[in-house]
């Protein structure tokens, strides 16, 4: 939370949209309101939820079985950074993975090297 605040207080150009792997829509808003209450959300019934979670492969572990033949990449949290037409760009594990370890040791310098991507 306080990496998205400090880079949107440096005027880095992105925007966090969180797709929920709850088990219901009022646990997602609970989750939203406590954690993220500034973030974009895919709303829970959206099909785009579950899309967005085999087209990139990030899903719960217990949340495998719903895409079979899918190869689960990483599981929650992920951070993937996608172009305009929903191509990846970077797929970061962050959930004890390269990922965190990277944003861990950049902080908010890490948009710097993401700023590539700006669109």
């Amino acid at each position: 939370h306080a990496l998205y605040e400090e880079a949107h207080d440096a005027d880095y150009p992105f925007e966090v949209v969180f797709v929920s792997s709850d088990n219901d829509a009022a646990s997602t808003a609970a989750y939203m309101t406590h954690e993220h209450g500034d973030w974009l959300c895919v709303p829970y019934s959206d099909p785009a939820r579950e899309g967005l979670k085999k087209a990139h492969g990030a899903f719960a572990g217990a949340e495998t079985r719903k895409f079979p033949g899918v190869k689960r990449e990483s599981g929650i949290p992920t951070l993937v950074l996608i172009d305009p037409n929903g191509n990846k760009l970077e797929h970061l594990d962050c959930d004890y993975g390269p990922g965190l370890a990277l944003i861990k040791s950049k902080g908010v310098n890490v948009f710097k090297d993401w700023s590539k991507y700006t669109w």
